[in-house]
């Protein structure tokens, strides 16, 4: 749902950002017997971020007409992905302004696609697969998928005119996605294996991140016990 006048300055943003292909701000979370929450882009490291997941909360996202022109339609065969699949295009030849206005509540429900995490797994992996194909100097990004079986092999490829300046960033991005994804569907052994990947990549983004309790909970804890610890700290 929008927010009273949020049309008139998203108009009135575009105006003044004439530049930018792409503008995103908060959204209200709602729904599911849980208390309000405001959601927004981070602060930090959010050009990588751009092409390794949705950074922003989407109902809060809004594009120019003219891009569908220039860059296609959505991917339809991306049932899951194909938002995604839309801002990595976007990204990797527009513009992107942030903003801190509140434009959208978003209600959350057992049915919603966001509830399907291995599903976007499984298609974000075949999105950022086609990135790589698309940007040169990625061999060694790819041959990381590839270690995790999560390297689509297609030969269809982005257009690009913006590159990217840091795509080992966007990876390591990418596979804390993938790993939480996978944490959250109860598939330990690929959890193990993408938390594995990580540190071995970059030590310091696995500290960050945190991404040491979740293999050690996936590597020590069964199924059924991490289940039963999720019911109790999410009521």
């Amino acid at each position: 749902m929008y927010l009273p006048n949020t049309l008139h300055r998203v108009e009135k943003l575009f105006k003044e950002h004439n530049t930018i292909g792409l503008l995103h701000g908060n959204s209200t979370l709602f729904g599911m017997n849980k208390q309000e929450k405001t959601i927004k882009a981070p602060t930090t490291d959010l050009q990588a971020k751009y092409l390794a997941y949705i950074p922003y909360p989407q109902p809060s996202s809004f594009f120019k007409r003219s891009i569908l022109n220039n860059i296609g339609l959505l991917n339809e065969n991306l049932h899951y992905g194909m938002d995604y699949d839309l801002l990595v295009r976007i990204a990797l030849n527009y513009d992107i302004l942030q903003t801190n206005d509140l434009f959208s509540k978003y209600r959350l429900h057992s049915e919603s696609k966001t509830k399907q995490g291995l599903n976007f797994a499984k298609e974000w992996s075949i999105v950022f697969s086609k990135l790589l194909r698309s940007i040169p100097k990625t061999e060694d990004a790819k041959k990381a998928l590839q270690i995790l079986n999560l390297f689509d092999s297609a030969n269809d490829k982005f257009e690009v005119t913006k590159q990217p300046e840091n795509i080992e960033l966007s990876l390591l991005y990418f596979l804390n996605t993938q790993l939480h994804y996978y944490y959250e569907a109860l598939e330990l052994k690929k959890t193990i294996q993408i938390a594995s990947l990580i540190k071995e990549l970059d030590k310091e983004f696995y500290r960050k991140e945190k991404i040491r309790q979740i293999f050690s909970k996936s590597n020590y804890l069964h199924p059924s016990v991490i289940n039963l610890l999720r019911n109790f700290t999410r009521k």
